[in-house]
């Protein structure tokens, strides 16, 4: 993938794809025998889209306490990841979001707007049980840090949108630009990632978060303006699920 070509062909990215909860749960098998292999803690770049980004936050949130012995194996896996994720994933959060919401005569309105459709923004608040940080606050990547990638689907130029951790971190696609992460929480990025249509409208994110927009994208490679379209600009970012 093209968004993985400044690493060397020594490091290591990881890819966790969608699918929900099944998702989640799936590659927190496939993580915890990489731990086991020691691979876990090698790895340079861990990218998610949707439920794999679930998943994602936990790591990007914990991995600063996680103890690795000398083989690189982390001896807290199931305390700080697998317990976390499994206990999360016990709730069905879809089911209670979507009939609770919509049964609520206070949110009538906006559902009409968005087509019966309930808030990424929303979907972000629900979240919050699990993810606790801001992704500039999440341990910076380094050679014992991987950097954790949060894909998402921007509806106003149909470019795929990554939020990068750590306080260096950017976010933002191709067409539009990309600006510093500032304060967004991993529970925003990974709803934004999450909000699959129907169930969910996108992640409404405002213009006034993307401050200091340039050209710079997060490997902190200037990127040539599109000669296909002209930049993006609109009054409010729309963010979808990543798989779309």
């Amino acid at each position: 993938m093209t968004r993985f070509n400044r690493i060397s062909a020594t490091e290591i990215a990881l890819c966790l794809s969608g699918g929900g909860y099944r998702a989640a749960l799936f590659h927190l098998g496939a993580i915890r025998r990489l731990n086991e292999f020691g691979v876990l803690s090698r790895l340079s770049i861990i990218s998610s889209v949707s439920g794999g980004s679930v998943l994602n936050g936990v790591l990007a949130e914990a991995w600063d306490r996680l103890d690795r012995d000398t083989k690189g194996v982390f001896q807290n896996f199931d305390n700080e990841i697998a317990e976390p994720l499994r206990n999360f994933c016990r709730v069905d959060l879809r089911t209670n979001l979507i009939l609770g919401h919509r049964v609520n005569p206070l949110n009538w309105l906006a559902l009409a707007k968005s087509f019966l459709s309930v808030s990424g923004n929303t979907l972000s608040k629900s979240y919050d049980r699990l993810f606790q940080a801001k992704l500039l606050r999440t341990v910076p990547s380094g050679p014992t840090v991987p950097r954790f990638v949060f894909c998402a689907t921007s509806m106003n130029s149909g470019a795929c949108w990554h939020f990068h951790s750590g306080e260096d971190g950017r976010m933002g696609d191709f067409y539009t630009g990309y600006a510093p992460v500032n304060n967004v929480n991993v529970s925003e990025a990974v709803a934004a990632s999450s909000a699959f249509p129907l169930a969910f409208a996108p992640f409404e994110l405002h213009p006034s978060r993307m401050k200091e927009i340039s050209r710079v994208d997060p490997w902190g490679t200037p990127r040539p303006i599109s000669t296909k379209r002209r930049a993006v600009k609109c009054e409010i970012f729309l963010l979808t699920d990543g798989g779309v």
